[in-house]
């Protein structure tokens, strides 16, 4: 399997990238495959970051982050085989809210 994680550093105020990578490494550490962690820099930055999976055949795409990263790593996927997770950790995330999922990182 190979996953990409993009993780916006300033959703919801607060850096989170270890904590982050640390959830991935304890959830993920008896699986097989290719996780890769990008951070994002730029506004766009997680739509980059998507449609480079897709050209690289990554199965799945996780966007950490808030509402508006959700939105941009999602795009480049739509009509692909490469499924979008999510990780909410925006101030408000209303769309992670609204499909019932967990804001806790782990979970």
């Amino acid at each position: 399997m190979k996953v990409r994680v993009i993780i916006n550093p300033v959703s919801g105020g607060k850096n989170r990238v270890k904590e982050i990578t640390e959830a991935l490494k304890k959830v993920c550490s008896t699986l097989d495959g290719i996780f890769e962690i990008k951070v994002t820099k730029t506004k766009g930055g997680a739509s980059e970051f998507s449609r480079d999976a897709v050209r690289r055949g990554y199965e799945v795409v996780f966007a950490c982050g808030g509402d508006g990263t959700i939105n941009e790593a999602a795009g480049p996927l739509v009509g692909t085989t490469t499924v979008l997770g999510i990780v909410p950790i925006g101030s408000g995330n209303g769309f992670a809210r609204a499909l019932n999922i967990p804001q806790d990182v782990e979970a």
